[in-house]
């Protein structure tokens, strides 16, 4: 049992902010695992990146994009996690993830640009014959309601 005096130096409010902010991370994470995956199956890099909370450089960001979106997560809760995990700190970053989500949506991704496939533990071009997403999302995924949150949140 503690102390009147110990809990007296406990900053109650600090706890209590720390937990709701712990709870909103792991919502976020738990809303894209949903999708493609527990994060204990996902690469160490990708891993890393989400569990660090600090922003991100433009290749790593670039790479995560197209590993949630070549496995099956959808733009929204992508976003979501992006932006509220802090991995975006700014309109120029959440503009570039923007950019690299309508190009894998349209198929204009660089001809070399792949990702990490769980399904297959491998990486798989992006543009590969066997690609679910050669050459971008299937027509029933073009539809502006399933991207038009995520650009939201990337273009305010």
């Amino acid at each position: 049992m503690l102390s009147d005096n110990v809990l007296a130096k406990v900053n109650i409010d600090a706890v209590v902010r720390r937990h709701r902010r712990n709870v909103q991370r792991r919502k976020l994470l738990a809303d894209v695992e949903d999708h493609i995956g527990e994060l204990h199956v996902w690469p160490r890099k990708e891993q890393q990146l989400v569990l660090s909370g600090r922003p991100t450089g433009r290749n790593d960001t670039y790479r995560f994009i197209l590993f949630v979106l070549g496995n099956g997560g959808p733009a929204r809760p992508l976003a979501a996690m992006l932006v509220g995990l802090g991995l975006l700190p700014n309109a120029k970053k959440r503009c570039d993830a923007w950019d690299v989500l309508r190009s894998f949506r349209d198929g204009t991704l660089r001809p070399d640009a792949f990702y990490w496939r769980l399904e297959t533990n491998a990486r798989q071009q992006v543009h590969a014959v066997d690609s679910w997403c050669a050459h971008g999302v299937p027509a029933s995924m073009r539809d502006p309601l399933f991207w038009i949150d995520a650009q939201r949140m990337l273009k305010s």
